[in-house]
């Protein structure tokens, strides 16, 4: 703890005397800097705590939406339309794709072997700090991405050609 960090040990044989003097008021407004810094060391630490799992989260995602449009491509060279995808934070360190796959190709004995490479790829991603599951949809009229961004699928993929 931050606590421990700052602490000043003073031998138990030790002990400040007060009497009203210039020097004893620096004494006594030094050892109360020291219980004040205390309390504002805690303030940054946690405020730096914020920082770092804040640039991590940002690392994270820009590593799963990268993750995400590479699969895509995958998908693609495999002979296969994805429509789109969502994105949603489920943690700091944790994200869900939705690939919207086009319905005929969704629905294709032959996509599965999508779902293979999928697992491939969370293996080779997935980590103690980061983890990407992938999940496919197929694009059809009841599709309904209100609804998807209600769930937290807030970050939307769109293939611009």
């Amino acid at each position: 703890m931050i606590e421990e960090d700052i602490r000043i040990e003073l031998d138990k044989n030790w002990e400040f005397k007060k009497q009203d003097t210039a020097t004893d008021r620096e004494i006594e407004a030094f050892l109360q800097g020291v219980e004040k810094g205390k309390e504002i060391g805690a303030e940054e630490k946690a405020e730096l705590d914020d920082i770092i799992l804040f640039e991590k989260l940002v690392s994270n995602l820009v590593q799963a939406m990268n993750a995400t449009s590479d699969f895509i491509k995958t998908i693609i060279s495999s002979g296969f339309k994805c429509e789109g995808a969502r994105l949603k934070i489920e943690h700091n360190k944790s994200f869900t794709a939705i690939l919207i796959i086009k319905e005929t190709d969704f629905c294709s004995d032959a996509f599965l072997d999508i779902y293979k490479q999928a697992m491939k790829k969370e293996d080779e991603l997935n980590t103690n700090t980061f983890n990407l599951s992938f999940s496919f949809i197929s694009d059809n009229k009841f599709l309904n991405v209100n609804s998807m961004i209600a769930d937290g699928f807030k970050f939307s993929y769109e293939r611009k050609t």
